[in-house]
């Protein structure tokens, strides 16, 4: 393994809303910062549209995303982008992120911001056809099936989301939803205006194609098991994301989802481990609350090293 001479004040994991803001506040507090990403934005890259961000009335996800960074770049603050940290090391005084590729960079406190991952649905073909008609995010590959045929799986927020942003451009739109529809009302008011096809108590039951690409998806209905087969050009699942964390070897809490817990100063159970965004425990998952929960996670943190004799 390749070992990084230079002992950071702090080193973050994750350069999306909660990673870059906690950097601009460590920066500013004059610590010596790294960032650790495998790449930069995370899942607001990954965000259509943007409209409920104080003082940006709207935006893309990846416009907002490239003016994070840019924000941290102007601070003095190293970024190491393509590897992610698979691995903690605790040492007391000093923690050590392990990467993919075998660096090791090692900090006198560290804030874990990693995100989450998208929900997978779990049926026959999902991943035999993941990437050949099936995705899990409908902003990076909807513009692909325009006037085309697209079935959405996803009766939350995001799933709401995706099928107001595919009746813009697609043919025609399913929307599969589990129980009922539960998003956001302002979309939800903004779904019932549109031709979009909602089949609700059904769930997903296979992904079925030609072998080269997916052709169908076959759905069951929950209460009387009956199913149904959709003819349509791809898939999209839009039902939630997973914590981005399977780095320390339990040495930190997690409840029953997988999230890291954090206290309401966003301390773990091991000193000198932050954790900050949808990667915690913190119940309301949105960019304005990770930006929040990173700012105040690096507030914590210095208040940290001030009590273990000043930064480096």
């Amino acid at each position: 393994m390749n070992t990084t001479e230079k002992i950071y004040d702090v080193i973050i994991a994750g350069l999306g809303p909660a990673g870059a803001s906690a950097a601009i506040y460590t920066a500013r507090k004059n610590l010596s910062t790294l960032i650790v990403a495998y790449d930069s934005g995370g899942q607001l890259t990954k965000t259509f549209d943007v409209e409920n961000y104080l003082g940006i009335i709207h935006s893309t996800g990846w416009e907002m995303a490239m003016l994070f960074e840019e924000h941290v770049r102007k601070y003095a603050v190293d970024i190491e982008l393509g590897a992610a940290v698979e691995k903690i090391e605790d040492h007391g005084d000093t923690k050590t992120f392990i990467t993919t590729d075998g660096k090791r960079y090692t900090g006198k406190s560290v804030i874990i911001a990693t995100g989450a991952k998208p929900k997978k649905i779990n049926v026959a073909g999902e991943d035999e056809y993941n990437g050949k008609g099936l995705t899990y995010c409908t902003t990076c590959d909807g513009p692909l099936y325009r006037k085309k045929v697209v079935t959405i799986i996803g009766g939350g927020t995001s799933g709401v989301e995706a099928a107001l942003e595919m009746a813009k451009i697609a043919s025609e739109v399913n929307l599969i939803v589990r129980s009922q529809l539960r998003g956001e009302p302002i979309l939800m008011d903004r779904l019932a205006e549109l031709p979009v096809n909602v089949y609700e108590n059904y769930i997903p039951d296979e992904i079925i194609g030609d072998g080269q690409y997916l052709t169908a998806i076959r759905i069951k209905e929950k209460n009387t098991g009956v199913t149904k087969e959709i003819t349509t050009d791809g898939v999209f699942v839009e039902i939630g994301r997973s914590p981005n964390f399977a780095l320390a070897d339990n040495l930190l809490e997690t409840n029953e989802m997988g999230e890291i817990v954090v206290n309401g100063l966003n301390e773990t159970n091991v000193p000198g481990i932050f954790a900050a965004g949808d990667v915690t425990s913190v119940k309301y998952k949105q960019i304005g609350i990770a930006v929040g929960e990173g700012s105040k996670a690096a507030l914590r943190l210095t208040e940290y090293l001030t009590r273990l004799g000043g930064k480096a």
